[in-house]
Parts: structure tokens; sequence; C-alpha cells
């Protein structure tokens, strides 16, 4: 967030979606979805989808996500205790409806990210989905040999 980046809010409300309610141990398809698009340095970077239980989401309706990152709510705001359980990367072509959002051609090369977070208890917090543009974001992981000392 400290780079030249800023989000604009496409849409947030209940919405029917069985997947994400399953993961977030719904009892009905219902969540709360927070649709915001990423830009950086004025170029469009990323589509982010994140889903809340509907409780939570009474809580974070009140969030300005366009000046403020969904995590740092969490934290800050509402001082929950994040755990990030799962992050899965895949790579995808784009859809005509996903490349009009992104503003890249029909078939382009795209990352999607999935991430799942909860709290110490194990209680579901949220889930993110994003895709993003493969030509302005890479991914990087630092990994230690098995003993060696943390520097």
């Amino acid at each position: 967030r400290s780079l030249d980046t800023r989000s604009k809010v496409l849409k947030a409300g209940r919405v029917k979606d069985p997947e994400a309610a399953q993961m977030l141990r719904r009892p009905d398809a219902w969540v709360y979805q927070v649709t915001r698009v990423r830009f950086f340095e004025g170029k469009t970077l990323a589509l982010h989808h994140a889903y809340f239980t509907p409780l939570l989401g009474k809580a974070v309706k009140r969030a300005d996500f366009e000046a403020v990152s969904i995590l740092e709510f969490l934290r800050q705001e509402l001082k929950l205790d994040l755990v990030e359980e799962r992050q899965e990367i895949d790579a995808m072509v784009a859809t005509p409806d996903l490349a009009n959002v992104l503003d890249v051609r029909s078939g382009a090369p795209i990352l999607f990210l999935s991430r799942y977070f909860r709290q110490a208890d194990g209680t579901p917090l949220v889930i993110f989905r994003s895709f993003y543009r493969a030509d302005r974001y890479y991914y990087t992981v630092s990994i230690s040999a098995p003993g060696a000392a943390a520097r």
C-alpha cells in the first residue's frame, strides 16, 4: 500500500456464493462480498473479491476500502487476530468480462490468487479471490533450507 496504488470499490453487499459460503461455514449460500479494482501507477493491476460472513459484513460495511486495505481494517479497526491458513496461485487466461475490467485483451495471461484467513481459534474471517494482470504483477517466495538459521 505504500506504493503508488489506489482502489475503486465496484460493489459491496450480500450475494449468494455457495463455494465461499461453504469455506466460511455458512449453512446457507449467503455471504457479504466486496469487489474492488486495484490500480498501480494509474493503471489497472487487479480485480479483488473479498467474502465475509453476513455478520462480519455488517461490521465491514462502514469501511472505506478505497482508502484502507481490508486486512488492515480487520486488524486495526476490528482488532481481529488474523491467521492466513491457505494461499493458492494459479495461471489462467482472461475471459472477455475480466479482460474488460483489467484492461487487457481477452485470452491474456492472468494470475489467480485465492487466500483464506481465519482467527486463531479457527473461526473463518475472509476469503479473497484476486485476478492480477500477469504483465504487471509477479510473485516471489523466499525458501530456506531445513535447519538453516534465519537471517
